[in-house]
Order: structure tokens, then C-alpha cells, then sequence
């Protein structure tokens, strides 16, 4: 399972983020909204994309087994885009 967060930010509030995983479009996140991924184990490239304001794109690797869920984290990046990365909650 891979449960992935948008936070509440003040920066990008009006951005809808676009959720990729292995360059397929699976959901758009608002702010504060969280999606659960039921994936396939293994390797998998999961991005996210800023509609509806400046942006630019984001996208990390990650490693689904089992035996664990992976937390992503959607948060304002430094240079006002989104960012997307491991998260410990």
C-alpha cells in the first residue's frame, strides 16, 4: 500500500497536484485530501505536476512490498512548485 498526503500549504493553496505513478495519471490531490495505492510489489516512479498555477514536476522512486506501507509527502517546494517525497506520518 502507498498512502500519499498533500499538505496544507499557504504557497501553492490554488494548485491542484496531478499524481502519476509509472507516468499514468491516477488521481488529482488538494490540499489536505490523502489517497491510498493498493500497488504491485516492487519498483515504481510515483511524480506529481502543478495545474492551475506555476509548477513544474516532481517525482520520486519508490520500493512497495507487503510488509510495509511507503508514506509520500506533497508539499510546497523552494521555488514555488510541488515537491513529493517520503514521509514518516
Amino acid at each position: 500500500m502507498v498512502v500519499v498526503t498533500r499538505d496544507k500549504s499557504l504557497t501553492v493553496i490554488a494548485c491542484t497536484a496531478h499524481l502519476h505513478v509509472d507516468g499514468t495519471p491516477v488521481a488529482d490531490l488538494r490540499p489536505s485530501e490523502q489517497i491510498r495505492l493498493f500497488l504491485e510489489e516492487g519498483q515504481h516512479l510515483v511524480g506529481v505536476t502543478a495545474a492551475g498555477c506555476v509548477g513544474g514536476a516532481d517525482q520520486t522512486s519508490i520500493y512497495v512490498s507487503r510488509s510495509k506501507p511507503v508514506l509520500l509527502r506533497i508539499s510546497a517546494g523552494r521555488t514555488r512548485g510541488l515537491t513529493i517525497q517520503l514521509s514518516a506520518f
